[in-house]
């Protein structure tokens, strides 16, 4: 069995990836192929994407608490951690 390079997608490849697992039911093998990576990036990814929905259904006030406005005005993530209630 050959080892497989590092992966090096960009998180469009990698979205992608998860979305054409999840949506169009592609198996995790078929897609790790084309982008010749091991499946079980795919399924981290997955999972990763899976376990972050709350943050995206999370109220504004929780999602403004995870981050704050550098001097520039600019969005950055902030150093204290908040846990979901």
């Amino acid at each position: 069995m050959r080892r497989k390079k590092q992966c090096s997608l960009g998180d469009t490849q990698k979205t992608d990836a998860v979305r054409r697992h999840l949506k169009d039911g592609i198996p995790v093998s078929q897609i790790a192929n084309d982008l010749d990576v091991q499946p079980t990036m795919i399924h981290n990814w997955s999972n990763t994407a899976l376990a972050r929905l709350e943050y995206f259904f999370g109220s504004p006030s929780f999602l403004m608490n995870r981050f704050a406005r550098d001097a520039s005005g600019n969005l950055e993530k902030s150093d204290e951690r908040q846990e979901s209630p």
